[in-house]
């Protein structure tokens, strides 16, 4: 038969390994939170980022839209005013 001695000491070791445990636990499960609040102000950031870069995307592609004839047409007169200048130099010039 085993003796109360025993039994106890078997007892006592049994419930400081379990309190090791659950403290290396409680560790563990500190660290994770930390980590994941981490994470989540990281996703909160690019989420972000994101915004920005579309929204400025956007406004490029507005502005794109609403100043491409009016550059493009700006271009032309430019081309024109250009080739007619050449035009007049070899005229000049011959």
């Amino acid at each position: 038969m085993v003796e109360v001695g025993t039994l106890a000491q078997e007892h006592r070791a049994l419930v400081l390994l379990y309190g090791q445990v659950q403290t290396r636990c409680s560790a563990q499960l500190r660290q994770q939170a930390a980590q994941i609040d981490r994470l989540q102000a990281e996703v909160m950031r690019l989420r972000a980022a994101v915004i920005v870069h579309r929204t400025a995307l956007a406004y490029a592609r507005e502005d794109r839209h609403a100043v491409g004839p009016q550059a493009s047409r700006r271009l032309q007169v430019l081309v024109e005013r250009l080739q007619t200048l050449a035009r007049e130099r070899r005229i000049v010039r011959a």
